[in-house]
This record gives C-alpha cells, structure tokens and sequence, in this order.
C-alpha cells in the first residue's frame, strides 16, 4: 500500500483489517531484527506517525510504582528526529494512571485531575491526543501516545491499529527493560569481583572440595572433561598426587597449610595429569568454615590455561632465541654470560668469549639473494653448535655476527685449539640448493681471568680483536692482548673526545671543530673556482688533527652523521660571505656513504642552505667512488634527491673503485676528481701516466669536468693540461688553510708556469 493511499484511508477513516494486520507484522519485524531494542522501537515510532499520519508518538513503559519511577521512554516526530522527555506535572501523571480502560483505550473523565491534563497537553500545541495503556506483566503496563497538531477525528480501525502497538511497542520496551537489567546486573558482579569471586570464577573452572589431607571429596562435572571419568570416582584420591612439577606440588602444600592454620587462600599454578595429557591450571584456594568459625575444608577452583602456558613459552621462546638459527640472542647471551662471569671470578676460574664474524657475506647476500645468505647462517650456527661442549654458550648476535662462551678454560693453546677446530668446521663445503659454498670467518679472542672483567667488557674485548683479524685479512683469529687494550682504551678514550667537541661546536662561532679549505683551480686562468671542505679537530691534548686522524673513528661509532651536519653547515656559513664577493665560486663538501644513506641527509643539506642563504647551484657534494660500488641502488636515489635540489654531484678519488665505471651515466654526476696516488706518478713514463690519461679521456667523454687531485710540481701540472685536464688542487697552489688565510687566493691568479 502506498503511503498516498494510505493517507486517504486514514482521512476516510477506512482501514481495513488487513491493513493493520499488515502493518503490525511489519512493526513486529522492525523490532524483532533492529540491533537494539531502542532503535527498533525508535523507528517503529516513525513508521506509526507516517501510517496514521500524526506529528508525533510517545512510548512510555511504567512500574505500577509509577508516577514516581519511569523506566523506559522513547519520543520520536513523523520526520525521524528524537523529542526529549517533556516535563509532565504529578497531577497529569495522576490522571494518566487513574483513568479508566474502554478494551485498552483510555477514557478521559470530567475531574480535576482530566483537566490538569489537558492544560498540559495544550502546552505543546497539539491538536488531537489519543493514548493508550496496555499491561505488561504484573508488574508494568506500557503507554503509548500519538499527537496531531491539526484537529482530526479518529476512526474505529486507527483505535484498533493504537491499541495492537502499543502491545507489540510496550513488550519491545519490556525486552529492552529486561536487556539493561542484565546489563547493569553483569556491571554490578564485576564490580564486585572480590566478593563473588568464587561464583564467577567458579562457573567455568574445574572444583574441587579437598580435607587437610588434601584428599578430593568433591568435584565438579568439569572436572570429567579431563579425566573422562564420573567426578565421584575421583573421591578419596589426593590432589596434590595428581600434579606433576615439584615447585607446583610445594607451591600447593603450602596453599593447604596456609587455608587450615591461617585461615587464607592462596593462589598457585599448577600442572597436572589428565587422561588428556598434562593440562596446566592457574587454581585458587579458599577455605571453608563451619558455623564456629574452624576451618573444615578448602575449594579449589582450577581454570585451564594450557593454552595461554604454551603461548607464553612461545613469546619466551621469541624473546630469547634467534628465529633464524635457535640460536640464543643476544640478550640471553649477555645475561648467561654475565653469570657465568661472576660464577667464574668466584672459582678462580677462566672462560673465554670468541666473537665471530663471516667474511663477505654481504656479499653473498646481494650476490645469491637472502634465501641463500639465510641458509648460510642457518649451517655457520649448525657447526657453531656441534663443535663446542654442550655446556658452552653459542649465540647469534645479529646479522653475520655469532659468539661463543667457552667456559672453563685451561690456557691460550686451549682457546687455541677451540679456534683451529671451529675454523676448519665452518671451513667445509656446504651445499645449498645445489650450489656447493666456501665460507670464512674472522674470530676475535677475549680471555677472562680471576673475575677481572665485566661480560660487556669481554665481550667489547673479543669484538675489537676481531676488526683487527678482519684488517689483518680476514679468515684469521685474533687474541686481544695488552697491546690491543691500549689501543681499544685509546680509542674509546678519543671517541668520547671527539663526541663532546661535535656537541659542544657552534655552527656560526668557533669551537673543537674546525673547517679548512683547499683551493681548486682553473689551469687556463689560475683563477680559484672552487674551494673544498675538510674537517679538522683541535684536540685539547695533541693540538690540530687531519681528517685522517678522526674521520675512520667517526665512521665506526656512528659519529660521522653529526660531525659531517657541522661540517657541512659552517662551511655553507663560511661560503656564503665568500659567495657575496665572487658568486661563482663553488663549496665542495665531502660525504661518506653512511652519511649519504640516512634518511635525514636530504634534509639536512636544505636546512644547511636555507640557514646560511646559500645557493644550492655553489654547493657541491663529493663522495667516494668506491661509496657507490657498495650500494648502487640506494646511492643512485640519494644522489638524485640531493641533484633536484640543484646541488652538483662530484666523484672523488676516481679510478679507485674500477667497478663503478659502468654507473656514471647513470648517477647524476657533474665532476670526477683523478685520485692523488695517481696524479703523483706524473712526469715520468709510468703505468700512472697512463692510467691518468685514460680516465681524463673517460670523463670528458661523458662530458664531466674534471679535476685532478694532489698536484704538488709543476711538471705535474703542464702534464695534466697536455692530457686535456682544466682544473686541479693540491700543494702547488695551497696546503689546506683556514678560511681567513685562503680569502686573499679568491681575488687572484697562480702563477701556472
């Protein structure tokens, strides 16, 4: 039926009875699907307005206590929109209740009462009000009100059509009422959780009555689903019989004492025998009392946790154990190691703490794909394992990096032997995937004696002893002795100096770290065109320090990233003043490839320019060739981004990372700097002349500017031109100077011949 069609049978008063049948099935359907009671009754509401064609209908659903307690409400307008409660006076409230019944109907008497009503109902501007009330249960009926802001008569089938919602509406409200109650009842027994433990507990748990024998005189139907017997069986037997790990069995006797003698209960974890294996419990004992007050027996509820126990030996397991290998991780490494160095310092004991590390496996990674390195590290921890005593430590630090502990050593030729045995372990074929592998390592050697170490400390040890079988050229071992502690206590005693002159250096003032400054020249004019950055140290001890002395331990600590941000920064600062008085002098800025790879790098080189007032097109960054062989991919995206912002790219010591030559087209690289080792050989007929010419001949095939390095005669420099090169530094025009003593070179020529 349309709602056109609809609204003249209601204007004739004309339903009919399977209209209204009709529609309260549909009403019913509203409220028995709706996700909630409220919404299905809200929108029952609207489709009443719309089918009899009201402004608005109001459901009520009372107490009989009612005026004083009105449990459910809901007012909705023909359009959908929610109406709140409207104030309704005490005596309206009277004569709603006290009315009488015609079938359901309410009939309004003459009274006082009626009246207080119907003033009300003026209030809100209605025309026509019908209300009907319905029992619900004993203890409630429901109410249900339909307003009309325009007079209309109301037809025997509408009445009709009023009283079945109002039954089909109020038991809708009854079932909500009923929901919130058991809302507010579950709400009510958690927040009394101590006091009903044992009923909310209790429901889902195994129980158990014991005697101070601990002997079972009671148990739950739960309890059958682990034994698959009657629970009555299971009388008269000892609890404590059944639980397995002795820690669990005291754990549960002093459970039994403390409920008899204290009066306690307990809580305990426990493991027991089933006839469905062994299933752990988290139990909880309370005692039970008797009239006097004496204890008399003690519930236990037991909650399986089985599964919770094995996924927390799962975590355990993650969290002390190399995925890859099952090997230990490091930090289960370092806490067993660290006992066993107290253990040790006690006996007077030695142990030893070997640092292994696998030759050139990066390469094997990139070379033959991760499955490959994986499996490779996988067999290396095998061998690692099955070559030492079962009661040693082997360990997988992270990466290609393993450790052993091996304790109880006799002497350096005992240690000696482990090595030679595990070398020549890891030395064999090892077949993977059909390909047949060759694998070494470089090991590093800490000896700990009398407890005169830390674990951190041997470990440290062993890690530096191994880098110097790693310079000494891999597939070796190295012992850490006294020679090696003073360069390791040196080293770390310089790396702490070196991170407080980073941290304490002012970009725009002075500071530890200085910024020296090597000219490039133009052979053709002798003009400076550009100058090149380099990083000095004014150690408080030793006085000004290369970069040679600094830069290779800045690179291992990690400390290359800040010291390289100030360089960069001052030198922009420094450039800019320079940039003023001759604009087209270039800034060039050594980067190394760690520096280069940080996600950061970017950014710092905008704030350096944006700082300063620098003009990308005067900056230029340099980065070693052999940089780029490690990582083509990441340095090629790296160089491109910093390209964008219209920095320039140069190549230094170019010819030193052969390998690379097929990536300069595709790095975005403006300059190639001849490496000095070669420029050196110049002026005689050597195989360096030659190289030099021919990688003159290759930049300026790829139409690159070139600039030769270390240029010190000037045999050297007329050479150089022959070949076809413009631009050079080195000793023959100036050492590297601080920026006020290389200032004067800006505003003239060298004397080229």
């Amino acid at each position: 039926m349309t709602p056109d069609h609809q609204a003249a049978n209601v204007e004739r008063g004309a339903l009919d009875a399977p209209d209204v049948a009709d529609f309260v099935s549909r009403l019913a359907t509203v409220l028995l699907t709706s996700g909630t009671p409220q919404v299905g009754i809200e929108q029952s509401l609207v489709e009443l307005c719309e089918f009899l064609d009201v402004d608005r209908a109001t459901a009520f659903l009372v107490r009989r206590s009612w005026p004083h307690d009105m449990d459910d409400f809901a007012s909705m307008t023909r359009d959908g929109s929610r109406q709140p409660a409207a104030p309704v006076l005490v005596e309206a409230r009277a004569a709603m209740v006290t009315v009488d019944d015609d079938d359901g109907l309410l009939v309004y008497p003459e009274g006082e009462g009626i009246d207080v009503a119907r003033r009300h109902l003026a209030q809100i501007g209605s025309a026509s009000v019908r209300a009907c009330r319905v029992p619900i249960g004993d203890e409630a009926f429901a109410m249900l009100g339909l307003v009309s802001m325009k007079p209309r008569n109301w037809s025997e089938s509408e009445l009709q059509m009023l009283r079945l919602a109002s039954r089909v509406i109020g038991h809708s409200q009854a079932r909500s009422l009923l929901e919130r109650q058991l809302r507010e009842q579950r709400d009510a027994l958690a927040a009394s959780e101590e006091r009903l433990q044992a009923t909310i507990d209790g429901a889902p748990a195994s129980i158990f009555r014991v005697d101070r024998e601990s002997r079972i005189v009671l148990a739950n139907r739960e309890v059958g689903r682990f034994n698959g017997v009657d629970p009555k069986s299971l009388h008269g037997i000892r609890l404590i019989d059944l639980i397995v790990e002795p820690d669990a069995r005291a754990a549960f006797e002093r459970a039994i004492a403390r409920a008899f003698d204290l009066g306690e209960g307990d809580d305990v974890r426990v493991s027991v025998n089933t006839g469905i294996g062994e299933v752990h419990f988290d139990a909880r004992s309370v005692p039970e009392r008797d009239e006097a007050g004496n204890v008399v027996s003690m519930m236990v509820y037991a909650v399986d946790v089985t599964d919770q126990r094995r996924l927390e030996d799962r975590i355990t397991l993650a969290a002390t154990t190399d995925p890859l290998t099952g090997l230990a991780n490091r930090v289960v490494f370092v806490d067993r190691l660290t006992a066993e160095v107290d253990a040790h310092a006690a006996s007077g004991r030695s142990l030893a703490v070997l640092f292994i590390d696998v030759d050139r496996f990066k390469r094997t990674n990139d070379g033959l794909g991760h499955a490959i390195g994986d499996a490779l590290l996988r067999t290396i921890g095998q061998r690692l394992r099955h070559s030492v005593r079962s009661t040693d430590l082997v360990a997988r630090l992270g990466g290609d990096e393993f450790a052993v502990a091996y304790l109880d050593v006799a002497d350096r030729n005992d240690v000696e032997r482990l090595v030679d045995q595990l070398r020549r372990e890891i030395g064999r074929s090892i077949e993977i995937d059909g390909m047949s592998l060759h694998a070494t390592v470089s090991i590093g050697v800490a000896i700990g004696t009398l407890g005169d170490v830390s674990a951190d400390d041997l470990l440290r040890s062993a890690d530096h002893a191994m880098y110097q079988a790693k310079r000494r050229g891999r597939d070796r071992c190295e012992i850490f002795d006294d020679a090696m502690r003073r360069t390791l206590y040196s080293r770390r005693t310089t790396e702490n100096e070196l991170r407080v002159a980073i941290a304490g250096d002012d970009v725009n003032g002075g500071g530890a770290i200085a910024v020296h400054y090597l000219p490039e020249v133009d052979l053709a004019t002798g003009e400076v065109v550009a100058v090149e950055a380099l990083a000095r140290w004014h150690h408080p001890t030793r006085g000004l320090l290369p970069a040679s002395e600094f830069m290779g331990l800045a690179e291992d600590t990690g400390l290359i990233n800040d010291l390289g941000d100030l360089v960069l920064r001052k030198a922009c600062v420094q450039a800019t003043r320079w940039v003023n008085e001759h604009p087209q002098l270039v800034l060039r800025v050594n980067v190394s490839a760690r520096q280069l790879a940080t996600p950061q790098f970017e950014g710092e080189v905008i704030d350096a320019l944006r700082s300063s007032g620098l003009d990308a097109s005067r900056l230029s960054i340099e980065i070693a060739e052999t940089a780029i062989v490690g990582d083509v991919d990441g340095t090629l995206d790296a160089l491109q981004r910093i390209h964008r912002l219209g920095v320039s790219v140069a190549i230094d010591d170019f010819g030193t990372g052969h390998s690379a030559l097929s990536y300069l087209e595709r790095l975005p690289v403006e300059i190639v700097k001849i490496d000095r080792r070669y420029v050196s050989g110049l002026g005689g007929h050597g195989r360096d002349a030659v190289i030099v010419a021919t990688l003159v001949r290759l930049g300026l095939a790829l139409g690159l500017v070139v600039v030769a390095e270390g240029v010190e005669t000037i045999e050297q420099r007329n050479e150089l031109w022959d070949l076809g090169c413009r631009r050079a530094q080195g000793y023959l025009f100036s050492r590297p100077r601080p920026a006020n003593e290389i200032t004067p070179f800006l505003g003239r020529s060298f004397a080229l011949r």
